[in-house]
């Protein structure tokens, strides 16, 4: 376990157990990092274009334009012009104002070594402690250095004054040599310099003093006296860990830095960074998470805001650590530092204690990112394993120091590549080849069919060959071919690709591949570049999508962006149109009936496009409008019920024995609708929910004599459903009713029982009188004369007796008979009364009875 971790551990125990600790640091006692795989990266990028420079005072001078090359006298212009059938004719053309072969000139270069001689540059490259100087990065440093002072000094000649100084840094910072001409004298005095660096050095290490020394020699100190005044301006910071002032990273120091390398970029100078620490890495700008360990990591998106590092408990058992946080943050101090930024002001990070997700127990060490800056490039910021690759790194930056030779003959290639909106010619015999011969006053006659000169086409590429920009150069004399020289003028027409959706300031050309090429395919010069190459107004084709009709149940919604479907728009056709829906306000639409919605799709241009060849695209864009409908399905209920039959007095609750069923069916009421879309989702409710309601005027629960209606109704939590139908269905047989009907009522049909009482053992014409009781009530009489029966009729339902009138027959004993019991089931019943002969009486006087005395209805 490396001693750092050991100490998080140590102090993590020491919070657990309540102690009191504090941790502190002390500048000679400086760390290695945490042994992590480092990513080897030597390829360096090239130089900076060269400044110009006056003796004593420093010139400044903004940084060299993307595609800015050494004036080669090469001359390149290109347009692009809108044609009345749609298409657009790029038109290149190229010359040279001289014979470009005889430069042959090194360009002479400055460089400022920034070399880190903090403690830890003792250890070894895998970050282990060792006695053996030999496998100390500061010997490998040494070594790799002093071949490069080498390399330098075999190219110094008098056109070519190469210079170099050098500062080392530590705690502090401080120049080892100043400016010295890299020549034989010059040599000995630099190695002699870096012979005499410690084998084992102290300290911090305070990049930012270091930077500010070598601003310093760039700027004030900068002192050329020599006659090269065009040189090139190098930079090489070489570190083995994280800018500190003590140990741990210090974003004030790296801030520190990244301004004085800004300022040194923003004058020209080239930049770059060599790190030789564990987990070096030019591809990391950021760390991988936020490591909670005992709950859910959050990763670091590398966005503003977001986090990496760890809790103090992911710290106490190792799975995050000091180290590990600071490499991440050490490749983004590299990298902003090199010239793979060329904007970066400051490190844009925050060090301290963090719990980004708010956890119980989650603080910990580690970083937010408060800034992002581009990263331009990939090779300024170089890493080294081992003494091999750190040798790689100074032998390829010492590699730029080279002769610039170019041949612009008649093997040189004009290469053009169009953007990938749209399509060169079928064919290359639709390439225009001309050539234009130049006049005295520096213009140029009308151009001719070129001679000699051919062009191809492969892919989206136009290549053209057989111009001799050598022999054709363009001279303010007569040459000896009694011309003034010739342009090469190639025109050919572009058309939108298939698909293409237009818009404005649209690139004809892809810039960075467009260019002059030498014989050895090496790019000389391109033709412009991201800001200024040509570009063209595309009419905006109308937006092409489809709609598609909707059903949704009443009081369900469906989604607008349901309602209609674009193309991908994620694609290359759609680089230059903004993509706008209108036409319904809100997200979701929960119609109450059917609804017809306009959808209107936009296509706009992102930019106005007012310095592009072509008609500018309105801004407003261009619309198209389709109709959508959005069906609604309302409930339809259907309920049938059956009229019932009842007898008179009976106990009845109303709805019994109506069979009522309930059919409910969604459906769109909307007259003309029919071949709808299916429903989305389900039904907001179901027959289930609905229940019936009865009433009729007056009933208290018991049958009267006389048939009644009964009125239905459909109900859904409590509240009538108005338009439910109401199907009544009369099964009445010898009733008068209709069947089926809708008048939303069912009747109760009444039904009356029949009491027959039968007298016997009397004497023919001689009058009885009988008294008929329901219950204990009496309810009737019958009289009758002589033996026979008599019937009452219309009697509710119930228990019935009879008690025969002694006055009438007091001369016989009486036996009333049993109950009748009248039922709806047995709704006619008989009573007998049976007289014996009590005495001889006679009876006479009386003459009539009324028949069939009914009582009142209940």
């Amino acid at each position: 376990m490396k001693k750092r971790r050991m100490i998080c551990l140590l102090l993590s125990l020491a919070l657990l157990l309540g102690m009191a600790i504090t941790r502190t640091w002390t500048v000679s006692a400086e760390e290695p990092m945490e042994e992590r795989a480092t990513v080897v990266f030597t390829d360096a990028g090239p130089f900076f274009p060269p400044v110009d420079v006056v003796s004593e005072k420093r010139l400044m001078r903004a940084p060299a334009a993307a595609g800015e090359t050494v004036d080669n006298g090469l001359e390149l212009s290109k347009t692009a012009a809108a044609n009345a059938d749609g298409s657009y004719t790029i038109r290149m053309e190229a010359y040279t104002t001289g014979t470009v072969t005889t430069s042959t000139k090194t360009t002479p270069v400055d460089i400022v070594l920034v070399l880190d001689q903090s403690g830890s540059m003792a250890y070894g490259f895998d970050g282990e402690s060792t006695s053996q100087n030999a496998d100390r990065r500061q010997y490998a440093m040494k070594q790799a250095v002093n071949n490069f002072i080498d390399a330098v000094a075999g190219k110094y000649s008098a056109e070519a004054d190469h210079r170099m100084s050098i500062v080392t840094f530590g705690s502090a910072a401080s120049t080892l040599r100043g400016w010295t001409n890299v020549d034989e004298n010059g040599k000995t005095t630099l190695k002699s310099g870096i012979n005499g660096l410690p084998n084992s050095p102290s300290g911090a290490t305070n990049v930012a003093a270091g930077m500010e020394r070598a601003e310093n020699l760039m700027g004030s100190g900068y002192r050329y006296t020599g006659s090269n005044t065009k040189r090139q301006k190098v930079v090489i910071v070489f570190t083995d860990g994280v800018p500190t002032t003590q140990s741990d990273f210090n974003t004030t120091v790296a801030t520190n830095a990244i301004a004085s390398g800004k300022n040194l970029k923003d004058d020209g100078t080239t930049v770059y960074t060599v790190g030789i620490f564990n987990g070096a890495n030019p591809n990391e700008l950021y760390g991988e998470k936020w490591d909670y360990t005992i709950y859910s990591d959050i990763p670091c998106t590398g966005a503003v805001g977001s986090y990496w590092g760890g809790s103090w408990l992911s710290s106490l058992i190792g799975t995050n650590d000091f180290d590990g946080i600071d490499i991440a943050a050490g490749n983004r101090f590299l990298n902003y530092l090199s010239s793979n930024s060329s904007d970066a002001t400051a490190i844009g990070l925050s060090r301290g204690s963090f719990n980004p997700g708010n956890r119980f127990g989650g603080d910990g060490t580690g970083y937010q990112i408060t800034e992002n800056f581009t990263k331009s490039a990939a090779n300024y910021y170089l890493t080294a394993s081992d003494s091999t690759s750190l040798n790689n790194i100074f032998q390829t930056i010492s590699d730029n120091i080279q002769t610039a030779n170019i041949d612009l003959g008649s093997q040189t290639v004009v290469k053009d590549t169009v953007s990938p909106y749209f399509d060169l010619p079928a064919d290359p015999s639709e390439i225009n080849l001309y050539t234009a011969e130049a006049r005295s006053d520096g213009t140029f006659a009308d151009a001719v069919p070129a001679s000699g000169v051919s062009a191809a086409i492969s892919n989206s590429t136009v290549s053209v060959t057989g111009f001799d920009y050598n022999a054709n150069f363009v001279s303010d004399t007569v040459k000896e071919d009694g011309t003034y020289g010739r342009k090469l003028i190639i025109e050919f027409a572009v058309t939108p690709k298939s698909g293409f959706i237009g818009g404005n300031d649209v690139p004809t050309n892809e810039w960075e591949n467009s260019a002059v090429y030498d014989k050895d395919d090496n790019k000389v010069e391109q033709f412009a570049d991201a800001g200024t190459t040509p570009t063209v107004n595309v009419p905006i084709q109308k937006p092409a999508f489809t709609v598609s009709d909707r059903t949704i149940y009443e009081g369900n919604s469906v989604a607008v962006s349901d309602l209609y479907k674009l193309p991908d728009t994620t694609g290359w056709q759609y680089d230059f149109v903004s993509v706008n829906v209108s036409g319904v306000d809100s997200e979701t639409v929960s119609a109450r009936d059917c609804t017809d919605y306009s959808i209107h799709v936009t296509y706009a241009p992102k930019t106005n496009g007012e310095n592009s060849a072509g008609t500018v695209n309105s801004m407003a864009g261009t619309s198209t409008k389709q109709t959508v409908s959005v069906h609604v399905l309302k409930p339809a209920v259907t309920a049938t019920v059956h009229d019932v039959e009842k007898y008179y007095g009976e106990t009845y609750e109303l709805g019994a024995d109506t069979g009522g069923s309930i059919q409910l069916d969604w459906m769109d009421k909307t007259s003309g609708h029919i071949d709808i879309p299916d429903a989305d989702g389900e039904p907001p409710y179901t027959e289930t929910a609905l229940r019936f309601a009865y009433t009729s005027g007056g009933f208290t629960g018991m049958v009267p004599k006389h048939d009644f209606d009964v009125a239905v109704q459909i109900k859904k939590d409590g509240v009538v459903m108005e338009d439910a139908v109401i199907t009544t269905i009369c099964e009445m047989a010898g009733n008068d009713c209709t069947s089926p009907d809708t008048d939303g009522n069912y009747t109760v049909h009444v039904n009356t029982c029949e009491l027959t009482v039968t007298k016997s053992g009397g004497v023919t014409g001689e009058p009885y009188v009988f008294a008929v009781y329901k219950g204990d009530v009496k309810y009737s009489e019958i009289t009758m004369v002589g033996n026979g029966s008599e019937s009452l009729y219309e009697l509710p339902v119930g228990s019935y007796t009879i008690q025969e009138d002694a006055g009438w027959s007091w001369r016989y004993i009486t036996d009333n008979g049993n109950a009748a019991l009248l039922t709806n089931t047995n709704p006619a019943g008989s009573i007998v009364c049976t007289n014996s002969v009590n005495n001889s009486y006679w009876l006479n006087g009386f003459s009539q009875v009324v028949k069939n005395i009914f009582g009142v209805d209940y």
